[in-house]
């Protein structure tokens, strides 16, 4: 049986990951300068 993921986790999961870009877009921008 799946167990069902609640939506509270995927938006987590999403802000983890866009917390991730963001921080890889910082080190990118620190670099280029």
């Amino acid at each position: 049986v799946p167990i069902p993921i609640h939506p509270s986790k995927v938006m987590i999961i999403e802000l983890d990951l866009s917390d991730e870009r963001r921080k890889a877009a910082l080190e990118r921008g620190k670099g280029a300068e």
